[in-house]
């Protein structure tokens, strides 16, 4: 397992009113579509939450090892170019049309400005630098530390981590190559840092004692670090990246699957992290999906909800 889960993947809402943005100015930007490089410092806040998310690609019914690119039927009222999917494929509508899904991890953090400033983000990518934070950890645990060293990436007295985006020239998923370092001496949370996530958004207290609840209660499965308060600060992840039924005209949620669709071919792109699973036969409504590897290279838009 690449990392524990904080909360469950389907948390209670949250009904406080949070401060609205315009979505790429929440996001830690790592593009590198007009950058050789871009490297960012961010403090980590708590734990990540996993997500699953669907683009329009299913793989060939009868070709193995490739795919095709499919339009999302909803495709002429949300040019997303991903979705958003349900964490029970049973329930997740793209499971049971067959598009192609891929896990990623969100979590709200600081980053460092060029004047100094810390500010509330949003971290969304992949394994490919997700995996360095738990790396980190891990080599914690093996190290010789003094009481009072963090261990955990996101508690109070952990480090700042630098991300690095390279362009590499190549085609996606190749294009672009992450590094990530951690700082060598420790970034104290400050109060100021806390109240910067506040203003991002803080839960009421009813819903405060019910995302405390699920966390503690995940605790017990997984390892993680000990609650705080401002784990639960800052932007509502489980808000903006809640499940995206296909939309229709009359803005229902049920969606029939047509019965034919049209292929356009696209050659799979080679797996560079995993050891991809022999693929079969798709049918039309899997039961289980397949996973795809991430495209961390793609910048997505998707509106706040």
């Amino acid at each position: 397992m690449i990392r524990r889960i904080p909360v469950s993947l389907d948390p209670p809402a949250v009904k406080k009113s949070f401060t609205k943005t315009n979505f790429a100015d929440m996001m830690v930007n790592l593009s590198v579509k007009d950058k050789s490089s871009v490297t960012r410092r961010i403090r980590l806040i708590g734990v990540p939450c996993p997500i699953i998310e669907y683009t329009d690609k299913k793989y060939h019914p009868t070709e193995r090892g490739k795919t095709v690119r499919v339009p999302f039927p909803d495709a002429h009222l949300n040019r997303s170019f991903t979705r958003t999917g349900n964490s029970d494929p049973s329930q997740c509508a793209w499971a049971q049309m067959g598009y192609i899904p891929s896990i990623q991890y969100v979590q709200n953090v600081l980053e460092r400005t060029e004047d100094g400033e810390w500010i509330c983000k949003i971290l969304k990518k992949g394994k490919s630098i997700f995996s360095e934070f738990k790396k980190w950890e891990d080599g914690r645990k093996d190290e010789d530390l003094d009481e009072g060293d963090a261990i955990y990436s996101g508690v109070r007295n952990s480090h700042t981590f630098r991300v690095q985006a390279i362009a590499t020239g190549k085609e996606p998923p190749q294009s672009v190559e992450y590094k990530v370092t951690a700082e060598s001496k420790p970034c104290i949370l400050t109060e100021e840092m806390i109240e910067s996530l506040r203003k991002a958004g803080e839960p009421s207290i009813e819903d405060l004692d019910k995302i405390r609840e699920y966390y503690l209660e995940d605790s017990k499965s997984y390892d993680m670090p000990a609650w705080e308060d401002y784990f639960a600060y800052g932007y509502p992840l489980d808000k903006i990246f809640k499940y995206q039924p296909p939309r229709t005209e009359e803005n229902e949620t049920a969606y029939v699957a047509p019965t034919k669709s049209h292929f356009e071919d696209l050659e799979a792109e080679p797996d560079i992290e995993t050891e991809k699973p022999v693929i079969k036969a798709v049918a039309k409504k899997p039961t289980k999906p397949v996973f795809e590897d991430e495209e961390d290279d793609e910048e997505d838009d998707l509106p706040f909800i």
